[in-house]
């Protein structure tokens, strides 16, 4: 088998286990399974593998990006893509200290441990408020400073330094729910309900076991996970964790302690839903 990328108006063919560290698209190619999302991959009549990718442009220099919006390479970021991404996610002006503070916080911690930081460390590690980080990146942490930044939000571990993506489904599976043997929820290959509207509570009592959340989800769990519900069915976008702390009237300490994975990893998860364009 091979793996065919196709950006806009060019592709590249790999041998599956080629090392292609060099392309912009490396860690999706390691293997046949290691693409972010199935919607990204098709198969070809001659047996190869698509995977469509988009091209950001800016003072001539061209970024690739994956299906979603995100830098598809770590190493490609410089600080020009961050300038034109930020007014792309609704920052008006140049990119401040303050941006700037947050913007390597993430790029540092990813080069160190391999991992993008939970919201929740941010605010912790740099003082900043969550009133503060909305205020700075309007469109969101993941949208906002983790695109400015270069990194994706798909999976807390990434395949940015060679990481063994056996953690990640290899194929797109399906949960069974464990009172209805005959019922299954497909999912994408980092755990994300591919559609929404086959959420119900049982996939997020499912959820909550696979995370190990102690006691399984209580009132105040399930609180948060039907605002993002109803604001989704309302808006068709899922609100960020400073809109969730604001209505509720949450700290971030009570969201962290109720879905340790994180906010999109864990009570996005559980919701059935994605950060992810519509």
């Amino acid at each position: 088998m091979h793996i065919v990328l196709t950006t806009v108006g060019k592709a590249r063919e790999f041998k599956v286990g080629e090392n292609v560290a060099d392309a912009a698209l490396s860690q999706y190619c390691r293997d046949a399974g290691s693409v972010l999302d199935h919607t990204e991959c098709g198969i070809n009549h001659d047996g190869t593998r698509s995977l469509q990718v988009h091209t950001f442009t800016h003072e001539g220099k061209e970024y690739d990006l994956d299906a979603h919006g995100f830098l598809a390479s770590y190493d490609e970021w410089d600080e020009e893509f961050a300038e034109a991404m930020a007014r792309e996610a609704g920052i008006e002006g140049d990119l401040t200290e303050e941006h700037w503070r947050i913007i390597r916080f993430i790029r540092q911690e990813v080069k160190e441990v391999g991992q993008c930081p939970l919201v929740f460390r941010i605010c912790r590690e740099t003082g900043v408020s969550p009133h503060e980080l909305k205020s700075l990146f309007p469109a969101g942490y993941t949208k906002g400073a983790c695109k400015i930044a270069g990194i994706t939000y798909r999976d807390r571990f990434m395949d940015y330094f060679g990481e063994n993506l056996s953690r990640v489904q290899r194929e797109v599976e399906a949960v069974a729910s464990p009172n209805s043997i005959n019922k299954v929820y497909r999912v994408d290959t980092f755990g994300f309900l591919i559609d929404p509207s086959e959420w119900d509570e049982e996939y997020a009592e499912h959820k909550a076991r696979e995370m190990k959340i102690p006691g399984g989800l209580s009132e105040r769990h399930k609180e948060l996970i039907q605002y993002l519900r109803r604001t989704y069915d309302e808006t068709k976008t899922v609100p960020s964790v400073s809109e969730c702390l604001e209505v509720l009237g949450m700290a971030m300490e009570e969201i962290e302690q109720l879905f340790p994975d994180g906010y999109v990893r864990g009570a996005v998860k559980i919701a059935g839903l994605s950060m992810s364009p519509a």
